[in-house]
């Protein structure tokens, strides 16, 4: 009896220990095909993205191939018009594309797609002492006595040279004596955020707040607007009027141009973009963008009296921002997040900055 029952308890233990064995395969088998499953949700997730830069890219290409002057019927017939146009007189748009079942009606992806004109904003790279004072006292408010350590030191960290300017920095006076010593770039800026390394180019000179450039804690001057939402490091140095945003930001770049003083003016061109250009529109479809150069100047030169403002804008945008957005929705939200600078025209499609986001 006694051998039974202790055979009887090894048996227990056996299947016991099989058991758990068992239970143990089962629970990796099933966290292994939740693994893989969420990595193909997560492929798909990026293979989605990824397909919104060529309906970008087609929708980019096709903005070339229209003047605006098209018939009606052709409008209408064109079910890519309304988006083109805007991208043909550089303005920003959103576009989407469901991925669907064999069925055609069972929706298992989304792609969402903004395309932005990088070249309404001011090329940081580009922009001379007087642009810089412009800006200084036009957008900023900022007192004049702080301008010349600032400019100079812009172009000390920007020029070729290790030279220094009469109130700027450079490496072995400046920036090898700091706490945390680095070097001059002596090069075009890569982001405007690399302003914040530049010798007087406190957080508020950026983004706004109390500015304090030597960082003792005693300064009381409150700068409302920075400059960061104006600039970028892209483009030749025009900036397309049509692309401006309406509101505050709009106003601000146009008084960064000769001519433009005030925000009144800023507004009268505006108005001008929105209104002036097709007063008699037989609807909201219809497109009053500046066409051309040639049709900015003429529809402008009784608002800004300085010919120089002219040479500061162009009508079109040859370099975007493109957002791609892929999204799953079943079984949880799974979305991968794919942003680019692109640089488009007829013959060339070039990415110049890449940055990719799972979420």
């Amino acid at each position: 009896m006694r051998k039974s029952g202790s055979a009887l308890i090894l048996v227990l233990w056996v299947i016991g220990l099989l058991s758990m064995i068992v239970v143990s395969f089962a629970f990796d088998a099933h966290l292994e095909g939740k693994l893989i499953s969420s990595s193909r949700r997560r492929m798909k997730a990026n293979y989605y993205a990824l397909s919104g830069f060529e309906l970008a890219k087609s929708f980019l290409d096709h903005s070339r191939e229209i003047t605006g002057d098209e018939t009606d019927q052709e409008k209408e017939e064109d079910q890519r018009y309304e988006q083109a146009i805007s991208l043909h007189f550089g303005r920003t748009v959103q576009l989407s594309h469901d991925f669907t079942e064999a069925d055609g009606e069972t929706v298992v992806g989304t792609v969402t797609v903004d395309i932005e004109p990088i070249e309404s904003l001011r090329n940081v790279n580009k922009l001379t002492e007087e642009d810089w004072e412009r800006i200084f006292e036009r957008v900023m408010g900022l007192p004049e006595t702080y301008w010349p350590d600032l400019i100079d030191s812009f172009f000390d960290w920007t020029d070729e040279d290790d030279t220094e300017r009469e109130n700027g920095a450079e490496t072995e006076d400046y920036y090898e004596t700091l706490p945390k010593p680095y070097a001059a770039a002596n090069a075009p800026l890569d982001s405007v955020r690399e302003l914040r390394l530049i010798k007087g180019f406190d957080e508020a000179i950026l983004t706004g707040g109390i500015y304090d450039p030597d960082r003792t804690g005693q300064s009381n001057l409150v700068i409302s607007n920075g400059v960061q939402r104006l600039l970028t490091v892209y483009g030749e140095g025009k900036v397309n009027i049509n692309a401006l945003p309406a509101g505050q930001d709009g106003y601000d770049i146009l008084m960064t141009l000769p001519g433009v003083e005030d925000e009144l003016t800023a507004l009268a061109i505006l108005e001008e973009r929105e209104e002036g250009g097709n007063l008699n529109a037989s609807d909201e479809n219809d497109f009053r963008a500046f066409r051309s150069a040639e049709d900015a100047h003429e529809r402008l030169k009784n608002i800004v009296d300085d010919e120089e403002f002219f040479n500061f804008i162009s009508t079109g945008s040859e370099i975007f921002r493109i957002t791609c957005i892929g999204s799953i929705e079943s079984m949880g939200r799974v979305s991968k997040r794919i942003s680019a600078i692109v640089y488009a025209t007829d013959d060339i499609w070039r990415i110049l900055r890449w940055d990719e986001e799972a979420r």
